[in-house]
């Protein structure tokens, strides 16, 4: 597994545009955590929660991973690729240009890669770094997930 790129200041953030974080280590998806997922979101549609009736029906011959779970991950992930001293607060900020491509399927590996799009410092000690990020599927010729998140963080 990488280190996380380590900024040393809002100030040297904007130094980093266009950079690669890098990627996270694999994590696997088991049907146990789409299923919490399901229940959590109200999203118990069957190409995601009923694996007999997917293994019948789908294209894919599988249950697939919610893109919104993916989604949902990046707030977790991203700090194994990028750390940012010097703050103690930080806020989602928004999600721009969210898309799901190719399927995740449950069992199947996936890691979060990204790169810093935009760094802004705003008064009151603040950053807001954009970051595009976007889920990778092992052995897929395309991400599951791509996106461009934006978080404010704070001294």
């Amino acid at each position: 597994m990488a280190l996380p790129v380590v900024m040393p200041g809002f100030a040297a953030a904007k130094y980093y545009v266009g950079a690669s974080l890098g990627a996270t280590e694999w994590l696997v998806i088991d049907q146990a955590r789409v299923d919490r997922f399901a229940t959590a979101a109200g999203d118990s549609n069957w190409i995601h929660c009923d694996p007999e009736r997917a293994a019948r029906e789908s294209p894919w011959k599988g249950t697939v991973v919610p893109g919104y779970l993916l989604l949902s991950l990046v707030p977790d992930l991203l700090p194994r690729l990028v750390v940012l001293i010097g703050w103690r607060t930080a806020i989602n900020a928004g999600v721009d240009r969210c898309e799901f491509g190719a399927p995740a399927l449950v069992g199947s590996r996936v890691r979060l890669g990204g790169s810093l799009a935009r760094a802004r410092t705003f008064p009151g000690d603040g950053v807001r770094l954009t970051f595009d990020v976007h889920f990778e599927v092992e052995g897929a010729d395309d991400p599951a997930m791509t996106a461009r998140v934006h978080y404010a963080y704070f001294a």
